[in-house]
């Protein structure tokens, strides 16, 4: 899967990640960005900004776009987007998972149509459709994996569906388009959360909601970021009963959308813009008050093309081969740039839970 040379080997990248500095989800990077267009609160709203995040550009785009870092210094930012609670709490999580049979190589995807994307992890699934720049190849290594933790997880078996086996990148996902993070709990026992949890037996959860949370309405933003965390907050609580680890993330900018006013109106693209940051910020705090871990997916999309946003400035971009290059074009892209995350705190979850 690394065309373009060799990686170094499994245990020395290995022996890297388990020097690395383990970071605390209170430490966010994201929430400490303090640019006009990071404000969420309703005091923003009295002046209007254009939140567009760069041009609104072809789905090649992203991957065109001239960088401005390494992809070395790309990855050892998106390492700073990668937050885990302390190890005590680590041990305690991963001790309820074990007990309760959890499945260390599974992990149940649950959210709206960021984690619906097929360009997001699907491509995962194809070996022809899969390239690791070596860079990338050396951080995802792990020795009881063979080096390959990308080929690992497409071994393993998530679950049968009409008696095919399918792995974690192809499992179903308790995940739909539009949805809010209230839709994760509806239906009680037969929640699409308690529905992937029975089938797939996941040690993990990774968790995202926030975007529709944020621009189904227009209120006081304190009232619909409270609402979302609520309702994030329940979600958290089903699974820790179900002793499945959660792994939240904080959410993408919104852009300047084709169709949305972006200052006039009660649903500006400056209104969701905002309401947006200020549900991000909550999944965070959410993240550090109950000692779990987060990826900080805003952060780590501050290091692709246009804040990692596709042509309606709401999506994720993915770059044209798929989803699956994460190799310097390809992590200019968001969904790219999501992946290589999502398996790297994988990873480093499941060498905690050895």
């Amino acid at each position: 899967v690394s065309p373009d040379g060799s990686a170094p080997s499994a245990t020395a990248a290995s022996g890297r990640a388990s020097q690395a500095t383990e970071r605390s989800p209170c430490a966010a990077p994201s929430q400490r960005a303090a640019s006009d267009l990071d404000a969420r609160d309703d005091d923003a709203l009295t002046d209007c900004r254009d939140p567009r995040t760069g041009p609104r550009p072809e789905a090649a785009a992203c991957a065109e776009a001239p960088r401005h870092a390494t992809l070395s210094q790309q990855l050892e930012q998106l390492e700073e987007a990668l937050l885990l609670p302390p190890p005590g709490r680590m041990r305690e999580l991963m001790a309820r998972a074990r007990a309760r049979g959890r499945h260390p190589d599974r992990f149940l995807l649950i959210g709206d149509s960021m984690t619906v994307s097929g360009g997001y992890l699907r491509d995962l699934d194809r070996p022809d459709r899969t390239v690791l720049a070596p860079a990338v190849s050396a951080r995802l290594a792990s020795v009881d994996s063979d080096g390959d933790f990308v080929a690992f997880l497409r071994s393993v078996e998530a679950e049968r569906v009409e008696g095919v086996p399918r792995s974690p990148f192809g499992a179903l996902r308790a995940a739909r388009v539009g949805a809010r993070a209230s839709w994760a709990l509806a239906g009680g026992p037969g929640s699409p959360l308690h529905t992937g949890v029975a089938r797939q037996s996941p040690a993990f959860a990774l968790v995202l909601f926030g975007g529709n949370d944020a621009a189904y309405r227009a209120a006081p933003v304190a009232e619909v970021s409270d609402g979302f965390a609520a309702d994030l907050s329940r979600i958290v609580d089903a699974l820790l009963e179900l002793d499945v680890i959660p792994v939240l993330h904080t959410v993408a900018r919104h852009g300047n959308a084709p169709g949305i006013d972006t200052c006039d109106g009660p649903l500006s693209d400056w209104r969701i813009a905002v309401q947006t940051n200020a549900v991000s910020a909550r999944a965070a705090q959410l993240a550090c008050d109950r000692g779990l871990p987060l990826i900080d997916l805003r952060h780590g999309l501050d290091t692709a093309t246009a804040a990692g946003l596709g042509p309606d400035q709401i999506h994720l971009s993915t770059h044209p081969r798929g989803g699956a290059q994460l190799t310097d074009e390809g992590l200019r892209c968001g969904n790219n740039v999501r992946a290589y995350l999502t398996l790297r705190m994988l990873r480093r979850l499941r060498e905690q839970h050895r």
